[in-house]
């Protein structure tokens, strides 16, 4: 009705229109940028494993590769290669078993952890040797000494060297020394390598 029956004022008309449906022709949002989406594929498994070290599974693989290394050091003039070699091996048969996506610092505690089983085997024959045969081990021991002296012409390098040969606690010394040296090297060639092979074998990005 235009008026109102009891005081005949004008009405008003309020049209209440429908809810507008999603049609097919909406545009579509735009897909996230290629950063976000990098970033989602490299959020972790729901299980929680991505991106984590399988440590069983690579010490199994660590293991033969530690004592072809230790063994190769003694019989061949250039180990530090096989060693090398036996890392990147290592690394890649890892990777065969496991997909998930390495590190570089991953890469790095892998070698590292190959590095430390090496020295461990290459350090074994002489303490069996001069557990068996102690004379012959401070022989061989004064003997490397008495070169190393000989080839420095400094006097007080060979004097400290000579006074090392006069306890057997400079002999303990001299054999510490050694291995810390040893540990250390094999450590950091296993760490920098691994951490190489990992960057270079890295999955390329897709265009």
């Amino acid at each position: 009705m235009p008026f109102c029956p009891a005081c005949g004022a004008p009405q008003i008309k309020v049209s209440i229109g429908s809810p507008r449906l999603a049609t097919t022709d909406d545009p579509v949002p735009p897909p996230p940028p290629a950063e976000l989406s990098g970033i989602v594929r490299e959020l972790p498994s729901p299980d929680g494993r991505a991106g984590r070290i399988h440590w069983k599974s690579y010490f199994r693989i660590a293991v033969p590769l530690a004592l072809i290394t230790g063994l190769a050091a003694w019989y061949l003039p250039l180990g530090f290669l096989v060693f090398l070699g036996s890392v990147v091996a290592g690394i890649r048969l890892y990777r065969r078993r496991h997909t998930e996506a390495l590190l570089a610092s991953q890469g790095a505690q892998l070698g590292a952890l190959l590095g430390l089983m090496s020295s461990v085997v290459l350090a074994f024959p002489p303490v069996v040797g001069c557990a068996l045969d102690g004379d012959a081990c401070r022989q061989a021991i004064v003997d490397a000494i008495n070169k190393a002296a000989a080839a420095n012409p400094d006097p007080s390098v060979q004097e400290t060297m000579q006074s090392m040969l006069r306890s057997n606690r400079g002999l303990m010394e001299v054999l510490a020394a050694g291995a810390v040296v040893l540990i250390a090297i094999t450590l950091l060639l296993g760490a920098v390598s691994g951490a190489v092979t990992v960057v270079l074998s890295a999955d390329k990005p897709g265009p």
